[in-house]
């Protein structure tokens, strides 16, 4: 039987996930404050990232409109969500997208849901997950 080299092993969970998501070092510092994460969380963490980061941002689309309604809205809101990742998160990697909208004539936005995760820079299998609702309602 011939003896494997440490090259030739499967890479890990941890390893993967450093590779595919440009995961940086656990500053030396927090070593003892923060969990590294067992090879099963890891496991979880690239599954769950990668089926995240597949959605794409037009998710949940509220097939009741025709895309002409909203094409300026989501312009823009691409436009917003371009300056914050430039300007105001340009360290951390997130997958900002909408879940269920509702649109009044189908041009103006009443009802939305904008759902993301924040996803740690460094070698730690957590995100933050961020939810915010909105709803205006015109009143006569």
């Amino acid at each position: 039987m011939k003896k494997q080299k440490i090259d030739d092993a499967p890479s890990s969970w941890r390893a993967k996930c450093i590779e595919k998501f440009d995961l940086k070092p656990v500053p030396e510092g927090w070593n003892d404050a923060v969990a590294v994460g067992t090879e099963t969380a890891w496991q979880r963490y690239f599954k769950y990232r990668s089926k995240e980061e597949e959605i794409g941002a037009e998710y949940g689309r509220d097939d009741d409109c025709d895309d002409e309604g909203r094409s300026d809205f989501m312009q823009e809101w691409k436009s917003e969500m371009g300056w914050v990742n430039k300007h105001v998160y340009p360290w951390f990697s997130w997958t900002p997208k909408f879940g269920d909208l509702v649109w009044e004539d189908c041009s103006d936005l009443r009802t939305g849901e904008y759902l993301s995760h924040l996803w740690s820079p460094y070698a730690i299998p957590h995100a933050l997950g961020l939810e915010h609702y909105y709803h205006y309602r015109t009143r006569l």
